[in-house]
This record gives structure tokens, sequence and C-alpha cells, in this order.
């Protein structure tokens, strides 16, 4: 834990947002290439495995699915 990685938007998405281990939206939103930290992770079988993160920004903190994570800042190449 407390590995840097950074907010990974899909496609046509311009931000995603933290969660309360529930799902719930707990943020306002964080734009493509935001800097977290992995504070934890859940595996969650069929729905994705969550990852407990921290904002360097603000130290807001919340949830995200590991496919709205990246290891770079920069978004990579479309294919």
């Amino acid at each position: 834990m407390g590995q840097t990685v950074f907010v990974h938007c899909a496609p046509g998405d311009t931000a995603v947002v933290l969660t309360d281990e529930a799902g719930i939206p707990i943020s306002t939103g964080l734009t493509d290439g935001s800097e977290v930290q992995v504070l934890a992770w859940r595996p969650r079988g069929s729905t994705g495995t969550r990852y407990r993160v921290r904002v360097r920004r603000n130290g807001a903190d919340g949830w995200l699915g590991a496919r709205q994570l990246r290891a770079t800042a920069e978004a990579p190449a479309p294919l």
C-alpha cells in the first residue's frame, strides 16, 4: 500500500467520483491524471476490485474501481 497512481477517465468522461464503501458518491469528481495514493484494496469478484485512495492535493479519500486507475500520469494513446 502507499503506491502512487493516477485517475483514469474512460473515453468521453471528464471526471470520476470517489465513493464510500457502499458505492455512494462522496466527492465532486477527480479529473483524468489526478494523483492519488492507494490506501487499501478489496477484491469484489465479478463487480471488480476496488481501491481506497487518498487524493494528494486535498487529502480527500474514498473508493475507486480498478479501471479508474492507471500507473502513469499521461493517458495511454488510443488504439
